[in-house]
Formats: structure tokens, sequence, C-alpha cells
């Protein structure tokens, strides 16, 4: 088959451990039979479970098809990490780029429709049937012929989309805090492509009433035209009054997880040599509740400090923090007797529940191989730990 130009598909995440990866292989398999090559940028926005470990882990089967992981340090939101996922785009060859949701309720089958429609700058996945609950369609009716009473444009599509990079080029440029209705002003050719909205490939949805009411606030502030402040000033009090209301608990705020980032103190140091022991010498990395260190180890001599950064509560900290460790027995030594020389690990861990300490000699672990993951995470990449489970794996 011979291949068009690059399509890039751009899809924000947050935590969808339970469906990313179904999400990516629905995908992958919606595109296979396809005439173009794809390229998929997934932005993760700073998730509070082990979506990255997912992501991290997983690779297409096609090699029609790549994949890029951006990690947000931070959470931005839905819309704010679309943006960080065009800024990402814009450096890709191609023309046409495509925005969907990573929960499966974009069906990623209508892609091949949208790529049908040549002659558009922008084409929208209009929402056929939904299957959210009666209350909730209800709601967003309200708010759909609201947008259509107050601006006269119809609001019946969401971020799931294809522009071309005219249009990339022009959002980033412009800035939006709402795409849709960014895109829906915008005086550009459009067509429609009519698709039912699907269920989550699991888990609830993270639309609650409170971030509809904040969904809608925004659309109408991106929507704004000084023209037109006074038919769209009590639709926007209006909302803001019901989002305001309606989002007295924290932990329905998308925007809000300082307690999902409560780090239980622990302290992990991990030697690594990559010469014979008795050569003396090595990294040192010591990773606390607060703050990341490295050192090189010479022995005789003093450690000389490499690198140095106070560490901000995020999801890869807390998971080292509750590093299960079962399979490793404290003060062990686990090697490979075949091999003198390569990779050696001594693993020393504390926390409120237990304390080990382990020697590791050209063997992999999956648990210290997680934990060499996270580490990695935390550290500039100039500095990350080799631990490479197929080399290890062999050596065995």
């Amino acid at each position: 088959m011979n291949r068009q130009p690059l399509i890039t598909i751009i899809t924000p995440c947050y935590n969808e451990s339970d469906v990313v990866v179904r999400f990516l292989e629905r995908l992958e398999k919606a595109v296979a039979l396809l005439p173009y090559t794809f390229h998929v940028i997934v932005v993760n926005d700073c998730s509070t479970d082990d979506t990255s470990l997912q992501l991290e882990s997983f690779r297409f089967n096609s090699s029609t098809t790549g994949l890029d992981i951006i990690e947000l340090s931070e959470n931005c939101g839905h819309q704010a990490a679309i943006y960080k996922g065009f800024l990402y785009a814009q450096k890709m060859p191609g023309n046409r780029f495509v925005v969907m949701d990573s929960d499966g309720q974009d069906d990623p089958g209508i892609i091949a429709n949208l790529l049908n429609c040549r002659d558009a700058d922008i084409v929208h996945v209009v929402r056929g049937k939904r299957k959210e609950s009666l209350f909730f369609r209800a709601n967003y009716w309200i708010y759909k012929n609201t947008f259509r009473l107050l601006t006269g444009k119809q609001m019946n599509f969401g971020n799931y989309c294809l522009i071309n990079r005219e249009v990339l080029e022009a959002a980033i440029a412009a800035g939006f805090n709402h795409l849709p209705a960014y895109l829906a002003k915008q005086n550009r050719a459009k067509q429609y492509v009519v698709a039912a909205r699907g269920n989550r490939l699991g888990g609830s949805s993270k639309m609650s009433f409170a971030k509809l009411c904040h969904h809608a606030l925004k659309s109408f502030i991106e929507y704004w035209d000084g023209r037109k402040l006074y038919r769209l000033l009590p639709a926007i009090l209006f909302f803001l009054c019901l989002s305001c209301q309606n989002n007295t608990n924290p932990k329905d705020n998308h925007y809000s997880k300082q307690d999902s980032f409560k780090i239980e103190p622990f302290t992990l140091s991990l030697y690594r040599y990559e010469h014979y022991l008795a050569s003396g010498y090595g990294d040192v990395y010591v990773i606390t509740d607060s703050s990341a260190e490295i050192r090189f180890h010479h022995f005789g001599f003093p450690d000389s400090l490499v690198f140095h950064q106070k560490l901000k509560p995020t999801i890869f900290l807390k998971m080292l923090s509750q590093l299960n460790l079962d399979s490793l027995d404290t003060f062990n030594y686990y090697n490979n007797p075949d091999i003198i020389d390569g990779c050696q690990i001594l693993f020393d861990y504390k926390n409120r529940l237990t304390a080990k300490t382990i020697w590791i000699e050209n063997r992999y672990n999956p648990e210290l191989g997680q934990a060499v993951k996270l580490i990695n995470k935390l550290i500039p990449e100039q500095f990350t730990i080799g631990y490479d489970p197929e080399m290890l794996k062999e050596l065995e």
C-alpha cells in the first residue's frame, strides 16, 4: 500500500490508566488499513494514577504508526493539554491534525471519514446520540441551546475534529481556553461528520455538573465579542454562579489535587557501578520525599556533588514513597555468576513500613525496574540510570 503524508493525532489524557492502552489499541486497529502514516501524541496531564507507566510500556505494533508521550509536570487542564499538544505537533511534518479524547468516547473509526473531507480547513465531528445520564443530557441540551441563542452558532460538537496546519498555527498564535468555541468563530472552510458519542472504555466520567458549568463558562468567554457583550454577559454570570455553587468539593475539581500528592517520608539510595566493585567508583542517587541528589563516589575520596534539586509533589514521587519490594529479601545478594563486570546496583530503601538493602548484579528485577523508571522521571535526562530489562534478561 502506498502511504500518503503523515497525519498527526493529538489526544490529552488524565487518569486514564484503566482505558488508555485499550484506546491506543483501538486507534491502531482503526488506522491500520488507511493509506496514511500516523503519529500519535499523547499529552499526559500530570495523571495521579499509573497512566504514565502504562504509556511508557506501550508500543504500537504497526511500523506506520508512531507514538510520542508528553509528560506534563503540573496539571494544566484539558484545553491547556490540547494546546501543549499543538505546540509539540507544530514541528511534525504533514498538513493535517486530528484532535480526540483518549477515554474511548471518540470513535477512532471516524478518522477515515474526517480524512475524506479534503477541501475543508476544519472538520468537526457532530455528536449524534449521546449515552450519558438523562440529567447530564438535559443540562447539556440547555447549554447547547443557550450558546446557539446568544451567539447564533451551533455548539453540537466537541474537541474531536480535524484541522489543517494553517488552523493549527493560528490557534497556537492566538491561544484558546475552549477549542470548539475557538474553531466555531473561525471564518474558514468547514465540513461536518455526524457520529454517535460512545461509552467510556472504563472508569467513570470526569464531567460532573460543576465541570459542565465550567465548560460552558469557558466557551462563552472564548467566543467573547465586544459587540455582543450585552448578550453574552448574562450567560457568563449565570454559568459562573452555577460553577461556583456546585464546586464546593475540592476533590471534584480537575485543577485542585493537593490532597492527591501527600508524600509519605522515605529515603531511597541507589549506588550504581558500571565496572567491577573493586574499582571503587560509581554514582550515588539519593531520592527523598522532598529532594533528589546525585553524587560521584570514589573510594577513599569525598563524594562530589553532581546534581541537587528540590522536588515538587508529583505522582512519580508518590509512587516511589509506596514501593512494594516484597519479592526481594533484605540484605540478599542477587547476581548472575557468569558475568563479572556490568550493571551492579546497591539499593537501600526506607519508608514508614519497610527498610530494605539489596545488592543486584547483572540481573533484572521488575520491582527494582519500576523504581529506576520512577527515579528517571525525577532527574535530568543526562543523569538517567541505565537498567535495560531485555539486555539483563538475556544475560541470565
